[in-house]
């Protein structure tokens, strides 16, 4: 029995799509757990698809994660079969650990078996660099089974994890190396907004969103007129981090920003409707696996 209702990214442009939630257990989080500023117990499937179905949300997001450094594992298997049972509306992403010996064989597991299309990836929570041999090896089977992947490239709060491998400037050599396969920087590469914005201008697979950003309105603002200066907006992305912000809690955050602003020039509201309408689930879709890039030159 399906969780939700049908989708299909194909239509009338009025697509809302939340481009990065959550579905979780709190056992799952692990040491991340301790210091998550939200609510760990709100990610279960059913909790998830009550705050979709309240939306009106015709397509989401929903992302594994896992680490070993942080003892956390979202499993592969809680996202497939939430996503699997949610009538199409829901979109898989995997998550591997590059420093895990069989980090590839689950990959290939994720993608082939359990019908994920994509790849979250945290080099700070993982405790890895991205243009490590490690990481581009997961890259390139990525790419082989035609996924798209979601960086975790930014500041993080967990005082463990290092930021030296976090700007999202490393990963444009990436992003050159696949330029057939979509990346997401997810919550607009915080604080790096504006290296992220440079990445996206150079590389046209490279997307952003908003997500754990929708209360900080400030680097929101900034996110959104530096992607319109550098044309980049049309791949900005709507995300609120679910559970950690319902959707629909996002788009009246998202909406009210200019309220929230004082002194500052507008974000015209053909923008901020747009995040929210024109933004399907097909602007990352291949349509097969693609052979892998050349490594770095």
């Amino acid at each position: 029995m399906a969780i939700v209702g049908d989708w299909s990214s194909e239509g009338s442009g009025t697509l809302i799509v939340d481009w990065h939630t959550h579905v979780w257990l709190p056992e799952h989080l692990g040491d991340w757990g301790d210091y998550l500023h939200g609510a760990p117990e709100e990610g279960s499937h059913e909790q998830h698809a009550k705050a979709m179905a309240e939306a009106g949300v015709e397509g989401f997001i929903a992302i594994a994660l896992t680490s070993r450094f942080l003892n956390m594992s979202v499993p592969n298997d809680y996202v497939a079969e939430y996503v699997n049972n949610s009538g199409g509306l829901g979109v898989g992403v995997a998550s591997v650990d590059p420093n895990d010996p069989g980090a590839l064989e689950e990959l290939e597991r994720a993608a082939t078996e359990l019908k994920l299309r994509g790849l979250k990836l945290s080099p700070p929570y993982q405790n890895f660099h991205p243009q490590s041999d490690e990481a581009f090896a997961i890259y390139e089977l990525a790419d082989r089974f035609g996924m798209f992947l979601i960086f975790h490239q930014g500041t993080v709060f967990h005082p463990r994890c290092s930021l030296a491998a976090a700007n999202p400037i490393l990963l444009d050599p990436v992003a050159g190396a696949f330029p057939q396969m979509p990346m997401i920087i997810a919550h607009l590469g915080q604080p790096w907004i504006g290296e992220t914005t440079a990445v996206m201008a150079r590389h046209k697979n490279v997307f952003t969103d908003v997500s754990a950003r929708l209360t900080r309105p400030w680097q929101l603002y900034n996110g959104l007129m530096g992607a319109l200066d550098y044309n980049t907006i049309d791949r900005v992305l709507f995300g609120t981090d679910f559970p950690l912000v319902t959707p629909q809690r996002g788009a009246e955050l998202l909406r009210g920003l200019n309220t929230r602003l004082q002194g500052v020039t507008p974000i015209p509201d053909d923008v901020i409707e747009g995040l929210l309408h024109n933004r399907p689930l097909s602007l990352i879709t291949r349509t097969g696996a693609v052979e892998p890039a050349s490594r770095r030159s």
